[in-house]
C-alpha cells in the first residue's frame, strides 16, 4: 500500500507494512469479522451493528439515525454536536446545553468559528483540499492591528499534521473534518481515517461499484482516495436542487425525490443502494444539479425520440476547471415506486459519469479511457439498477430479461455503440 513514512512526530511507518489479501493489515492489528480495525497494538476500538466507531481511549460517540454522530462523551464530560441539514456541525455545546463554539459556512465552506464565552471570532485560511492552514483572530474592529494567528499548520499527504502554531481549539483539521484528540482520528461521517496509517479503519461501506473492476486503485477498501491524496478529496458528497422559491411544483417534486432517494437507500438490493448515494444528500455542492419539470418539457428538452418518453435524463459534462458539471432533470409528475427506480436508473449513471469525470489528471491533461463505457454499457447497468426498485414492462428482471433489454436498448438508442464521453472532446 502507498501512505506516508514516519514523519519523527509518533506516525507509525505503514509504506512496507505487510497486509493481507483483504488489504488488512497484519502486524499488530485486529480485525472483526466485518473488516473493521478492532485493535491497533495496545489501542482497542469498539463498533456498533452499523460499523460505526462507538469507542475508544475511554470516551464513546453516539449517532442519530442518519448515522451523523451527536455527540461524545467520557463520562460527565463531552460534547453535542448540533447540525443542520448537512452533515457538518453548526454549534457544539457541553452535554449539559452550554454552547462552546459555533460555525460559519460559505458555500460549503466552513469559514470561522466564534468562541463562548469570549464571541472571539476565528476565521479559518485552507488550502485547495480544504485543510485547515491557519486559523486567525480579530479581538476588535481593525484586522491591520488587531488580528492574532491562533493557529498554523502543514500536513503530510495523508493527513499527518505538522504544527507550527497550536490551538487545541481548533479540531477541524485535514481536509476540513474534525480529528479527535483522545484517538487522533478524523471523522468523516460514514467512517473514520487515520492519518498515521493513511488509510480509514473500515472498509467502504460502498462496497462493490462497477467501476471499481475497471479501476485497480478502488479495491483495496480501505484505501483513502486512490492512494493519491494530493489531488483528490473524500467528502460527504451532496447535490443542489434547482428550484425557484415560488415555483412550488418544482419544490414539492424535489422533496418527493428526496424522500424516495431516502427509501433506494435502505433496499437490500446493493446496486439500488449504490445508485441512489451517488447523488448524495440534498443541499450543498457536489457538482450535481437537479431540477423538476412538467413532462412536455423533459421530453424536449431530452429530445426524445417519437413514441417514447423520457422520464428524467442525466446530462453530463465538465466545466474549464476539469471539475464535473452534472445536469439531472425530472418530470414533476413522477412519484412512489416509479420515482425510486428512475432515481436508481439515472443514479447508476452519475456513478459512471462521476468515475470518468474524477479520472481527470492534470499532468496529462487526459481522462481515463478504461472508465468511459458505450451508452449500451452505461445503459445495461442503469436498467438494472432500475428493475432492482420496480420490474419494467419490456423486459424480464434478471438474466432472463437480458436479451430483451439488449434489444430494447439498441431500438431506444440508436447511439448504443457510441461512447458516452467523446475523446474529441475529453481527451484520453
Amino acid at each position: 500500500m502507498a501512505a506516508q513514512r514516519g514523519d519523527g512526530q509518533g506516525h507509525v511507518r505503514v509504506a512496507e507494512l505487510p497486509s493481507q489479501h483483504q488489504n488488512q493489515l497484519n502486524t499488530c492489528f485486529g480485525y472483526d469479522i466485518a473488516g473493521n480495525l478492532v485493535q491497533n497494538g495496545s489501542i482497542a476500538y469498539t463498533y456498533d451493528a452499523e460499523n460505526r466507531l462507538v469507542g475508544t481511549a475511554g470516551w464513546t460517540y453516539t449517532y442519530d439515525g442518519d448515522g451523523k454522530r451527536v455527540m461524545k462523551s467520557n463520562g460527565s464530560t463531552g460534547t453535542l454536536y448540533w447540525t443542520g441539514v448537512g452533515s457538518d456541525a453548526l454549534a457544539e455545546s457541553s452535554l449539559t446545553g452550554t454552547i462552546n463554539e459555533e460555525y460559519m459556512f460559505f458555500n460549503g465552506q466552513r469559514v470561522a468559528r466564534v468562541g463562548h464565552p469570549s464571541n472571539l471570532m476565528h476565521f479559518y485560511f485552507a488550502d485547495v483540499l480544504g485543510s485547515a492552514r491557519a486559523t486567525v483572530s480579530i479581538n476588535g474592529t481593525d484586522p491591520a492591528t488587531q488580528a492574532t494567528i491562533d493557529s498554523l499548520a502543514d500536513y503530510y499527504p495523508y493527513g499527518g499534521e505538522i504544527p507550527l502554531i497550536s490551538d487545541p481549539n481548533n479540531r477541524c483539521k485535514f481536509t476540513g473534518k474534525e480529528r479527535d484528540a483522545e484517538s487522533g482520528l478524523d471523522n468523516f461521517g460514514a467512517r473514520y481515517n487515520a492519518s498515521t496509517m493513511g488509510r480509514f479503519m473500515t472498509p467502504d461501506p460502498i462496497h462493490i461499484m462497477k467501476q471499481k473492476f475497471l479501476d485497480p486503485q478502488q479495491w483495496n477498501m480501505y484505501a483513502y482516495v486512490r492512494n493519491n491524496p494530493l489531488r483528490f478529496v473524500d467528502p460527504t458528497g451532496k447535490y443542489l436542487v434547482n428550484c425557484g422559491n415560488g415555483d412550488k411544483k418544482c419544490n414539492k417534486a424535489a422533496d418527493k425525490f428526496e424522500k424516495q432517494r431516502e427509501k433506494d437507500l435502505k433496499s437490500k438490493d446493493l446496486k439500488v443502494q449504490d445508485a441512489a448515494k451517488a447523488w448524495g444528500n440534498r443541499g450543498e455542492d457536489n457538482h450535481v444539479n437537479v431540477t423538476f419539470k412538467p413532462q412536455a418539457q423533459v421530453d424536449a428538452d431530452a429530445h426524445t425520440a417519437p413514441g417514447y418518453t423520457t422520464q428524467a435524463f442525466v446530462r453530463p459534462g465538465a466545466g474549464a476547471d476539469h471539475q464535473p458539471n452534472i445536469q439531472a432533470e425530472f418530470s414533476e409528475s413522477l412519484g412512489g415506486s416509479g420515482l425510486g427506480q428512475v432515481i436508481a436508473h439515472e443514479g447508476s449513471h452519475i456513478e459512471d459519469d462521476m468515475s470518468f469525470l474524477n479520472s481527470y489528471n492534470g499532468a496529462t491533461g487526459k481522462y481515463n479511457p478504461g472508465l468511459n463505457f458505450t451508452h449500451f454499457d452505461t445503459e445495461f447497468q442503469a436498467f438494472e439498477a432500475g428493475s432492482g426498485v420496480k420490474s419494467y414492462s419490456e423486459f424480464q428482471r434478471g438474466p432472463k430479461g437480458y436479451q430483451q433489454l439488449e434489444d430494447y436498448i439498441y431500438r431506444a438508442y440508436p447511439n448504443a455503440d457510441d461512447l458516452v464521453f467523446p475523446p474529441a472532446v475529453f481527451p484520453q
